[in-house]
């Protein structure tokens, strides 16, 4: 039976994708996002490896924000790349 955690291609790679912030310019947004989830396709991987840094789950004590993550995720899923998260 196949599991759907399961990937075909058995490599990966750990890509800053989480980093679009104001102090980088929002580097990995838009369309910088869709080129590198293209990249990493062509290049084989089947995994993305991926930082959920606590100060954007929780920018301020008790107010959680998980839009961001959400909408990465999504993205690398709907282009059949499974996620590795790492809190």
């Amino acid at each position: 039976m196949n599991d759907p955690r399961d990937s075909a291609s058995p490599f990966g790679v750990q890509e800053p994708l989480s980093w679009n912030h104001a102090w980088n310019s929002f580097h990995n947004g838009g369309e910088k996002l869709n080129r590198s989830i293209a990249l990493m396709k062509e290049a084989g991987a089947g995994w993305v490896r991926v930082d959920f840094l606590w100060r954007d789950l929780e920018p301020r004590r008790g107010c959680f924000e998980f839009g961001s993550y959400d909408r990465l995720v999504e993205a690398l899923s709907q282009n059949g790349l499974k996620v590795l998260a790492l809190l």
